[in-house]
């Protein structure tokens, strides 16, 4: 080949390449989940849902048709071949929640998918990157284990199926032994050949660890979640092929008491007793030859009493490490001295799949100090307030304790434990004189100071680390902004949110509480929906509170536990919030199908306990409201209002789920309670509700009580009764404080919301933290109340919905439409915000600089958004550089209120006008 011949091909092939490099496919498919999770372990159903992510170069992509299929090998998905399932070309913009379709699914089994898509031009993207998922126990007539542990055959039970009283027994006088140390659980099997394949399916009641040839079975803490144990108990599925060798196994399991079965003390609202500690482990083995087996619990395994002793969420844990068996969860372990374990009845409750992120350790802390206030006692203070616990290097002598207190505060250089309470928060440590790094197992603590005694040595910086332990829900959302005031409360926020995540919505992490309380979650809930993915987390919730549900309709306010006390109605109308919001933002109306009977019970039994459609007065009302003279339930409306609330979700999901009679039957029912409510409390001469607080007056705004006719009177009345009765201080509880800021936003008001937010004496925000990096349980700061509620972080969500100005859209749920209206603060320069929605990332980010406003907009793949420009007129807004009527993909609405308004389809937008006075 002559020089010229060869440099023309080497220039082909430079070509090729180059045209190959700029011409990839305009749309790709990112991401896949079934059942809101990457590769999910134990998906609890035989009718799995799939989900996917595309991602375009182009602007304005939108899908048009999806393929899935489904195999049962990955040899036959990496051929592209469904042999279970293949969907066909479907035309559909769906890409969440498609439900399986195909042939029935097998338990403990592993299945892989693809998706493929095609974009509004008939472009196709190709399959995707395989998924898979592994099913749990889909039959539960193929349950073979047998419950075991140490208590009696039979728990003594009395009619409620729990105890929450010590002093009750049951029917034949027999009272509860309660043992309060962990159990070791350990059973042993000889396999003869290869395994191919092993899925574990185990629960342990309160806690459990599990562990297969001194190896643990995965990274999950204080695991099983919370639930009412006489409705449903959860198990959890691992895939466990690689933990077994031929021969000789040892499978082990350690109990702890948990919510389940503890310490008789704290029996009351905050804890009961369902039985004694138990487990039940079922392996599932495939060997290579094919044939397979079932090893499970039963009589023929061992138990003896754990190093871990008396024990206690509340109150911590002793650990004697000279109780360790060594290698007690490992083959050749003589287990001689060990009893038969014993034969114990099943939980009430139903087994059912735990799917939900579980909780884990999340995150390591260095302490930044640590003093020495007295001889032989140490404080570390980590610097943040967190939940989790302390784990550290021990080295002392056999039989030395070691005192792990906790607490969120110091005083005069001493731990300050006024914030626990009652509850004893203190681990102890016995040495057997090696050295030892020790966590506590089976309890967690709510902290930034630990106080450690025993000692006979300084700490070294390795010697000690916090442990941040939550429910490991994805982190989804990003807030800045150029306050840093603002900044440091967001931050706050997250800590606060993340600590009362722990297998459901708590209030607290540090006193002998720990409960979930439905009024802190619903108003909190927009909040943890753009920092985090609460999907899953959230219908199990959802759930707590639904199998709870009483024989008269009512709700408890809180979940989960088995009690249903007097009503408390605005916290018990978190139900229908939360379950409307889970629609909104993630646009799958299955949760509204889960829980439409329920809601609907539940709005009738508000019905029958009306008087002339008013109720009395609420249980809390708007809780912890600074306003003097607030009482425990006010204002008076409070009820109602929430009647009204409720009925008109009822209404709403009617319509959605396509049921006109009781769209019909609740709207109908929502006007007469709205009726009433103005009757009964609307003072027409003061143009203010009940009290003229800013509570009353803005919730009945809020939710569109106030007759048109007289909302700017009442408007002005709220704005008046802010800044001239109050000096620019809001007066609201953690009801209030929600919808008051909301309020003002949506009625043109932003500028009162950012004074209130950036207010820096009592009762604000700022000055709350001053002190501090959670949030409190008040406004002003008590000795005894926490230090670590989320309760009043529910302005987060004003920081996201408003001032970064994105807003999902009520008629396009699960951000298929994305409204971004910015607030811009005459004091605030530039703010942005980002959230991955089902749709993909969306992303708000506004600056003004020498006259200039500028808004970069990101929509994602399949979802369209209307902006909101600052503007005069359409011919003062750029975007890239072009007049905005101009541009490609953009379109131009109208303007109003000094807004330019466009509609714009997927991808990145960059919009410039003059600012706006």
């Amino acid at each position: 080949m002559n020089k010229s011949i060869k440099n023309l091909v080497n220039l082909f092939l430079f070509l090729f390449i180059l045209n190959s490099c700029n011409n990839e496919p305009a749309v790709k498919v990112a991401q896949i989940k079934c059942n809101s999770t990457v590769e999910p372990v134990g998906t609890g159903t035989a009718c799995p849902e799939f989900s996917w992510l595309a991602e375009s170069n182009e602007r304005g992509g939108k899908q048009s048709a999806y393929q899935i299929i489904v195999a049962d090998n990955e040899a036959d998905i990496n051929k592209n071949k469904g042999t279970l399932w293949d969907s066909g070309k479907v035309g559909s913009g769906m890409s969440h929640s498609v439900k399986y379709n195909g042939t029935s699914l097998e338990s403990n089994k592993k299945y892989f998918w693809k998706v493929k898509i095609w974009d509004e031009k008939g472009n196709e993207t190709g399959f995707s990157q395989a998924g898979s998922f592994l099913t749990s126990v889909l039959d539960e007539k193929l349950w073979k284990a047998g419950w075991i542990g140490a208590g009696a055959g039979k728990d003594p039970v009395n009619e409620k199926g729990f105890y929450k009283e010590r002093v009750e027994v049951d029917s034949e006088g027999d009272s509860v032994v309660y043992n309060g140390n962990s159990l070791l659980l350990r059973g042993t099997y000889n396999l003869s050949k290869p395994i191919e394949k092993a899925i574990a399916n185990i629960c342990g009641l309160g806690l459990y660890e599990s562990s297969i040839n001194g190896k643990k079975v995965g990274d999950k803490l204080l695991n099983p979640a919370k639930t009412h144990f006489n409705r449903i108990v959860l198990y959890d599925t691992y895939d466990v092929s690689g933990f077994f060798n031929d021969g000789e196994n040892a499978l082990g399991i350690m109990l702890g008491n948990g919510w389940f079965n503890p310490i008789p003390k704290w029996w009351s609202w905050r804890m009961q007793w369902f039985g004694e500690k138990r487990a039940m482990l079922q392996v599932n083995l495939t060997y290579k030859d094919g044939s397979t087996e079932i090893i499970s619990t039963d009589a023929g395994w061992k138990m003896k009493e754990g190093p871990v002793r008396l024990h206690c969420l509340y109150d911590g844990e002793t650990y004697d490490a000279n109780m360790e068996q060594t290698g007690w969860d490992e083959p050749g372990f003589d287990d001689s001295n060990w009893e038969n374990a014993k034969t114990v009845a099943p939980p009430k409750g139903k087994l059912t799949a735990q799917i939900m992120p579980a909780i884990k350790h999340v995150e390591t802390i260095k302490p930044v100090q640590v003093t020495y206030p007295a001889e032989g006692l140490a404080l570390v203070d980590f610097g943040q307030n967190f939940s989790g616990w302390v784990r550290i290097k021990l080295r002392a002598e056999k039989g030395d304790t070691v005192s792990l207190r906790y607490a969120e505060d110091k005083k005069d250089g001493m731990l300050d434990p006024s914030t626990n309470e009652r509850a004893i928060v203190n681990d102890i440590f016995i040495s057997n004189g090696e050295e030892k790094i020790y966590e506590p197992c089976f309890t967690y603590h709510g902290f930034q100071f630990a106080e450690i005694s025993g000692l006979g040595y300084k700490l070294q910086p390795d010697d000690i680390e916090g442990i941040v332990v939550h429910s490991a829900v994805e982190p989804i959302g990003t807030f800045e902004c150029g306050n840093e005031e603002i900044n440091r409360l967001h931050k706050a926020i997250l800590w606060s949110q993340r600590a009362n995540l722990m297998g459901f919505p708590t209030d607290c992490p540090q006193r002998e509480e720990r409960l979930g309380w439905s009024g802190d979650a619903h108003v909190t809930a927009e909040e943890a929906i753009f920092n985090f993915d609460m999907d899953l987390f959230y219908a199990k919730w959802l759930r707590d509170l639904r199998i709870n549900q009483d024989i008269t309709g009512d709700i408890p306010y809180i979940a989960p536990r088995p009690l249903s006390e007097n009503p408390a109605y605005s916290w018990s109308s978190g139900f229908h919030l939360v379950s409307w919001y889970h629609y909104l933002y993630y646009g799958d109306a299955g949760i509204l199908k889960d829980n439409y009977e329920a809601m609907k019970r539940y709005v009738d039994f508000l019905y029958d306990s009306s008087e002339g459609f008013i109720l009395p007065l609420d249980r809390y009302g708007d809780w912890v409201s600074p306003l003097e003279g607030w009482e425990r339930g006010g204002p008076m409306l409070t009820s109602t209002a929430y009647f009204y609330c409720t009925a008109s979700i009822v209404a709403k999901v009617a319509n959605i789920l396509d049921v006109p009679d009781d769209e019909q039957k609740y709207g109908s029912l929502a006007e007469n309670v709205k009726k009433a409510f103005n009757q009964e409390y609307y003072d027409t001469e003061k143009k203010y509700y009940e009290d003229g607080s800013q509570f009353a007056n803005s919730f009945a705004l809020f939710l569109g009580l106030v007759p048109e006719t007289e909302k700017a009177a009442v408007l002005a009345n709220l704005v008046g009764d802010i800044k001239d009765n109050n000096n620019m201080h809001l007066t609201t509880g953690i009801l209030g404080t929600k919808y008051l800021m909301e309020l003002l936003s949506e009625q043109g008001r932003s500028d009162i919301a950012w004074e209130l937010a950036t207010q820096n004496t009592y009762p604000s925000w700022l000055d709350m933290l001053k002190g501090h990096n959670t949030l409190c349980e008040r406004w002003r700061d008590v000795k005894s109340s926490s230090h670590n509620h989320v309760m009043l972080g529910s302005i987060d969500s004003w920081f996201y919905k408003y001032i970064a100005g994105i807003q999902p859209d009520e008629n396009a749920p699960g951000f298929k439409n994305i409204i971004i209206n910015p607030y811009m603060p005459n004091d605030l320069d530039w703010a942005k915000a980002s959230t991955n929605t089902v749709m993909g990332e969306v992303k708000s980010e506004w600056s003004k600089n020498a006259g200039v406003y500028t808004l970069n907009v990101k929509i994602p793949f399949g979802s369209e958004a209307t902006v909101y420009v600052p503007a005069n007129s359409a011919g003062e807004v750029k975007e890239s550089g072009k007049l905005a009527t101009e541009a490609e993909d953009v379109k131009y609405l109208r303007t109003e209120a000094g807004h330019s308004i466009f509609q714009v389809g997927s991808g990145e937008y960059v919009f410039s006008s003059v600012v706006a006075d």
